[in-house]
């Protein structure tokens, strides 16, 4: 920085600044997420690969739907950061689930004694999200009729 004569008036000019560090052209950093910030497309793939298993958005383009035979079994958020997904699941391990998860919360914009809001954020391993959609399925499916549940049980790998 210049030496300042007594008297005079420092100029912003004068200020010299380190390169690269001007607040105005400074770009945030790139946003990071977590190598285990579950893989989106596995999850999609996940959703989709149970018979009668279809994708939509009767909500809005940014919420995808998921339903097994007619009913919704899934909603995922993928615009926001991070993820967030709900899915059905049985009230009492609904609570179970909350209670031993920060990711796992009441249903967001869903009945909260029948649905969690997954926030995927690296936090759950992909097997156990599996498991929880697996879960939300056979919740689902529990509410069927008995033939429609029977044609798609017939149907469904155990590997889903």
């Amino acid at each position: 920085m210049p030496a300042l004569r007594q008297g005079s008036k420092a100029k912003l000019s004068d200020v010299s600044k380190p390169p690269g560090k001007n607040c105005y052209n400074r770009q945030p950093p790139p946003l990071q997420l977590p190598e285990a910030m579950n893989d989106i497309e596995s999850i999609r793939v996940n959703l989709l690969s149970y018979p009668e298993a279809t994708e939509g958005t009767p909500f809005g383009p940014e919420v995808l739907v998921y339903k097994i035979a007619g009913k919704m079994v899934a909603t995922l958020s993928p615009e926001e950061v991070p993820v967030r997904m709900n899915l059905k699941c049985d009230p009492d391990r609904a609570l179970d689930l909350r209670d031993t998860h920060d990711a796992i919360a009441p249903g967001y914009h869903m009945n909260k004694r029948h649905w969690n809001t997954l926030t995927l954020d690296g936090t759950l391993n992909e097997s156990f999200i599996k498991e929880l959609i697996r879960h939300s399925v056979d919740c689902v499916l529990a509410s069927h009729t008995k033939t429609a549940r029977d044609r798609v049980q017939s149907q469904l790998s155990p590997l889903c």
